[in-house]
């Protein structure tokens, strides 16, 4: 008895010795994936902040039913811009493919691939009742000492003019690209982009043209919202999630109040809602999620670094933890949010009919299919009818690798811009117009060079939307830098 206890220790004690070195073995292999480049500020001229002021003027609005949208605002922004941006409209190639934007700029060597850069142009309405909030009005672009404020100036007319400007500037220094750059502006992403950026992947499709890498919208640079992080951080995206709205519906027989049958129609819904709500998809540190880890893993304090370094033991742990923000927690699983909830129309009737909508946000390596087939599974009750809703389901995008020379371009050029930040990629929850571009590019990131605190989330899409002026010339830096890094064969 005594030597097994003692062979049980010594085989314990040499476990612990084994998971204890694998532990440090990991943690020294765990090294940092930053770039060490200074900052390099450029002259700004200061006639992008009044440009950019007017471009918010204009009222280019997309609304989900299409008859509502002015596409004269778009006619005008194109008059605009072109006016505004006099070299860029003599050097480069533009195109209007429906009411979207597709500029060449046709680089000296043909073997290299060529890039993309993108934006859009339409903007979401203002929520009725909620225009008296605004500091100023949200198509004033009214400039403060600080700010530029308006509709489009954080979502997407920042970005168009920062590249244009860019793209103007080094014009003015007689700049000549070697890769071919195109840029993308759609006048429908806030609806889909099916009219817009999609037509225009598909155009350079037909042309057989092969992308290098694409840019567009995403994540941002952040403070002090990465938890063991107190300095800058700037997230890539390397992927998006998927999409769907699920309709939970329930038909019976109704009846009057006073000689109720059970369950009701609304009782039969609410036990599916609550069964969803009380089984979630399962969490994973995976993908885009995992990679994010990897790159800020290395910079965190001696026990955050431990724990990231060995998420082959630890990840339960670690996902106990990150479940608990909503955050954090979109970054790890297909998200389920009940959104719409209709039925009873008298005080003293039994409904017959009770309706429910559940939001999805799907993770990549789970499909539209695979979220159906699972809630089905979760409610088992062949009373709860599951379809589809609508036509804008879509699976997630793939997930594009960091190691590419785009990947290394934009990291380089985030951090000649902006002091200590750290870079590394991650998992975009909102969808954009990039996805359209998986037709003729493998490497589609998601990232706008734009400083947000948590007080300015809420912003994009809501009330007092703004930029900072000096945010604004950062971003406009970036562009200037990332075309010329992009000059690089590798």
């Amino acid at each position: 008895m005594k030597k097994w206890i003692k062979r049980i220790s010594l085989t314990l004690l040499l476990v612990l010795l084994l998971i204890t070195t694998l532990f440090f073995i990991n943690f020294m292999q765990f090294s940092s994936q930053q770039v060490d480049v200074d900052v390099e500020e450029v002259a700004m001229n200061e006639r992008s902040i009044d440009i950019l002021s007017q471009s918010v003027r204009f009222k280019t609005i997309s609304y989900e039913d299409r008859s509502k949208i002015d596409i004269g605002e778009f006619e005008k922004f194109h008059a605009f811009i072109e006016k505004s941006f006099p070299k860029v409209h003599k050097h480069l190639q533009r195109e209007k493919v429906n009411h979207s934007l597709l500029y060449t700029w046709k680089g000296s060597d043909p073997s290299l691939d060529p890039y993309l850069l993108m934006g859009h142009m339409d903007v979401v309405p203002i929520e009725k009742g909620t225009e008296k909030n605004w500091e100023y009005p949200p198509f004033s672009g009214k400039v403060t000492q600080e700010h530029i404020w308006g509709r489009g100036t954080m979502d997407d007319k920042g970005m168009i003019v920062s590249i244009l400007e860019a793209t103007e500037m080094l014009l003015e220094q007689n700049f000549t690209p070697k890769r071919t750059v195109y840029f993308c502006f759609g006048h429908d992403e806030e609806i889909d982009g099916l009219h817009g950026a999609k037509k225009v992947a598909e155009l350079l499709k037909s042309r057989g043209i092969r992308l290098s890498f694409v840019l567009d919208e995403g994540l941002v640079v952040t403070r002090g919202l990465v938890p063991g992080l107190s300095g800058p951080v700037a997230v890539i995206g390397i992927a998006e999630k998927g999409f769907v709205n699920l309709e939970l519906k329930v038909v019976t027989k109704g009846g009057h109040s006073s000689m109720p049958s059970y369950p009701s129609t609304i009782g039969i819904l609410s036990t599916a809602i609550h069964k969803l709500e009380k089984n979630l998809l399962p969490a994973k540190i995976s993908g885009a999620a995992r990679k994010m880890f990897e790159f800020l893993g290395p910079e965190m304090s001696f026990a955050e670094k431990m724990a990231m370094a060995n998420l082959w033991i630890l990840e339960p742990l670690i996902i106990s933890q990150l479940e608990k923000k909503a955050t954090s927690n979109s970054l790890l699983r297909t998200t389920t949010a009940v959104t719409v909830i209709k039925a009873g129309e008298k005080n003293n009737v039994l409904s017959s009919h009770a309706r429910a909508v559940v939001n999805f946000r799907i993770i990549p390596g789970e499909t539209v299919s695979f979220v159906k087939k699972r809630v089905e599974e979760i409610i088992g009750d062949a009373r709860v009818k599951v379809n589809i809703l609508g036509e804008g389901a879509g699976d997630p995008s793939k997930v594009s690798p960091v190691e590419t020379f785009g990947f290394r371009t934009l990291q380089r050029s985030i951090s000649q811009v902006f002091a200590d930040v750290l870079v590394a990629p991650g998992l975009m929850v909102a969808r954009t117009d990039s996805r359209h571009f998986e037709i003729v590019c493998d490497n589609v990131y998601r990232f706008a060079p734009m400083l947000m605190f948590a007080e300015d989330v809420g912003r994009i899409h809501g009330t007092n939307e703004r930029l900072t002026i000096k945010n604004f010339k950062q971003c406009i830096q970036f562009f200037y830098h990332l075309i010329k890094n992009a000059q690089s064969q590798s």
